[in-house]
């Protein structure tokens, strides 16, 4: 399953944009508010059409609103074209606002939709009076950047139920959260499960759980198992030998594990008869995924991302050099604003290009001065070493000085993210 192309009219701050898309990876580059956003915004909502008639749940569809019509115009619409089964798969939605017409939303090419959908649904809900699964159903996650990594890694109360494959949509096309207890809740029902029925060591060889050890290996080499520890009711991470609380972690591995693992959990969970969960279907979409992410592990996420999850399609927004010096233009579209409209093209360069010239042809960014580098680098100390109230001033200053530049944005997620985790703890 992947997404063909996306249509679009009068959504948000755009105007008619259609953009095609590779069925594994893809890059959407611009400097912030050209709409990047907002194309995902509206693929995630159209995806909720797909998993809620999966799900049987067709009236919790995420809607269009009145606010998400451009200003000036009467109404929107959104064309997802999408290829499921080695079959072409369409449909439309439209809104109308309030001061030009019903204020409605309407639907079309719903039917051949229902149709396509209503044997795997049949099937779904004929293993569900069993409990026993063995259909997989294609994934479907947004990421927004929004985002955060909520929570600590445990639970003391570990469901007592299956988990059904109709669990991996649970909020999955608008997680403005990752929270680590639903992935302590998981992995500790599932070692629980195996281990009371087929003994202590079960679990160390479950295809689903070493799904997830393994999608984290893989980007993170230095990390090896995971493991419930039933007594202290957490969920903790092997680096080099020593078992580690994710809150142990620095701010970079625990972003990145945390995302890589619940796109894992979610793919085991949908897919629970494969050998390798990880080989499943999905489409996956993540605004600003270089964000909080240090640029040599930058560098390498296109790879492993194709590494890692090979059935999956990636959908990524980037401000990151290092990851547009790593794909071919065919896999990027580069936004633009011409004449107050949002344009998206191929670019004619993107692999092999050194990080200034990127900033400069693309992402419209001159080098910094000497006296900004400075102040940049002082504020990520300050962030660093939990001087929080310093940080805050310092980005106050820059930004009356610079805007609110992608650094300042960073570091702004970065606080209100250590922020959070001060409060769990």
């Amino acid at each position: 399953m992947f997404i063909d192309r996306i249509k679009l009219e009068n959504f948000r701050g755009l105007g008619e944009i259609e953009l095609s898309f590779d069925e594994h990876i893809n890059l959407l580059v611009g400097v912030n508010g050209v709409g990047k956003s907002s194309v995902l915004e509206a693929m995630g909502i159209m995806l909720s059409t797909f998993t809620n008639r999966v799900k049987g749940t067709p009236g919790y569809t995420k809607k269009l609103t009145n606010d998400d019509i451009k200003s000036g115009t009467e109404e929107l619409s959104s064309t997802v074209f999408m290829q499921f089964k080695g079959e072409p798969l369409s449909w439309s939605t439209t809104r109308f606002a309030k001061d030009h017409g019903s204020g409605k939303t309407q639907s079309s090419e719903l039917d051949i939709l229902n149709n396509i959908i209503k044997p795997l649904s049949h099937k779904l809900n004929e293993e569900q009076k069993l409990e026993e699964y063995q259909t997989s159903v294609p994934l479907a996650a947004y990421y927004s950047v929004n985002r955060l990594f909520r929570g600590k890694a445990n639970s003391n109360d570990i469901r007592k139920i299956k988990y059904a494959p109709l669990d991996a949509y649970e909020k999955s096309v608008s997680i403005d959260g990752v929270y680590f207890k639903a992935l302590a809740n998981w992995f500790g029902y599932r070692q629980r499960y195996l281990e009371s029925r087929q003994g202590k060591s079960a679990s160390t060889n479950d295809l689903q759980l070493r799904a997830v050890e393994r999608a984290i290996t893989t980007f993170l080499p230095e990390f090896s198992e995971l493991r419930y520890d039933e007594k202290l009711k957490e969920l903790f991470i092997y680096k080099d030998q020593e078992a580690l609380k994710l809150k142990q972690l620095s701010d970079g591995e625990l972003c990145l594990i945390a995302l890589i693992a619940d796109i894992a959990r979610r793919l085991a969970i949908a897919n629970p008869a494969l050998n390798n969960p990880l080989k499943g279907e999905a489409i996956v979409l993540i605004d600003e995924i270089d964000l909080h992410l240090h640029p040599g592990w930058q560098r390498k996420l296109i790879a492993n991302f194709q590494e890692t999850f090979p059935n999956t399609q990636f959908i990524f927004s980037t401000h990151s050099p290092q990851m547009i010096s790593h794909i071919e233009p065919k896999n990027m579209w580069l936004f633009k604003r011409e004449n107050s409209e949002v344009v998206a093209f191929r670019p004619e360069k993107s692999l092999g290009m050194d990080s200034n010239s990127i900033l400069l042809q693309h992402l419209e960014v001159d080098e910094r001065e000497p006296e900004t580098k400075n102040e940049l680098n002082k504020l990520f100390i300050h962030i660093e070493e939990n001087e929080l109230e310093q940080a805050e001033g310092l980005i106050n200053v820059l930004i009356k000085k610079c805007g609110n530049i992608d650094e300042l944005r960073r570091a702004s997620a970065i606080i209100k993210r250590k922020r959070l985790l001060e409060l769990d703890e």
